[in-house]
């Protein structure tokens, strides 16, 4: 009986340290997890009037003008650049971009292959798996990545482009909602696409350009 007494005491305190090393976990994670909320709101308003302003600028600019604003008619394949994370134990976030990937590639032409670049080793694992062309792979990029960090992804993606390798590019991210709510997402990068309607920028650089044509000024 003293024996049992002993085990059981043994497991309680086995219990107990489990308890307060998991509750040390949990304060880490969402310690973490709050910093990561907090960076991507406070980046989302610059990030969406960013891409507006390049897209109401492109409104307002002959596409001739601009390699990155032409389409590629005859170029045979298209790009997908596909952020995932780089471990899992993260629920749906890379199994849920990865269905929304495969539905998109799916509605593509049958005769247009799809060159993918991974940024995060759970999107280069899923693409190797499923033997699908996979160019490039940058993996363990810094939570912040630095300009520099992104210049060879950014260089890779213009350079096919604009040499007409690539019909057009697409990014494949999953965009916060909030921290239960992650939706995926495939937006095409290039050609930049037109938006309908003006916006201010727009606007004010239709109204520019208006000038310079009364003006007769290049």
């Amino acid at each position: 009986m003293a024996i049992s007494t002993r085990l059981i005491r043994r497991r309680i305190k086995s219990v107990t340290s489990t308890r307060k090393i998991t509750k040390a976990m949990e304060l880490v994670a969402a310690s973490k997890m709050r910093k990561a909320v907090s960076s991507v709101l406070a980046s989302q308003p610059y990030a969406e009037a960013a891409w507006t302003a390049i897209k109401e600028m492109a409104k307002v600019t002959d596409a001739g003008l601009h390699p990155l604003l032409s389409t590629k008619p005859d170029a045979e394949r298209v790009m997908v650049i596909l952020f995932t994370s780089e471990r899992g134990l993260c629920g749906g976030f890379n199994s849920q971009l990865l269905r929304q990937v495969s539905q998109f590639t799916g509605k593509l032409p049958k005769d247009l292959p799809v060159d993918f670049v991974t940024i995060g080793r759970k999107g280069q694992v899923a693409i190797q798996r499923q033997g699908l062309s996979l160019i490039a792979t940058f993996n363990e990029l810094a939570s912040h990545p630095t300009v520099a960090e992104m210049r060879p992804i950014a260089d890779l993606a213009v350079g096919d482009f604009t040499a007409g390798k690539c019909r057009a590019i697409y990014l494949a991210f999953t965009d916060y909602v909030s921290a239960l709510v992650q939706k995926p997402r495939v937006s095409q990068l290039l050609p930049v696409a037109r938006i309908e309607g003006l916006g201010e920028v727009g606007e004010a650089l239709a109204q520019s350009q208006n000038e310079k044509n009364e003006l007769n000024i290049t």
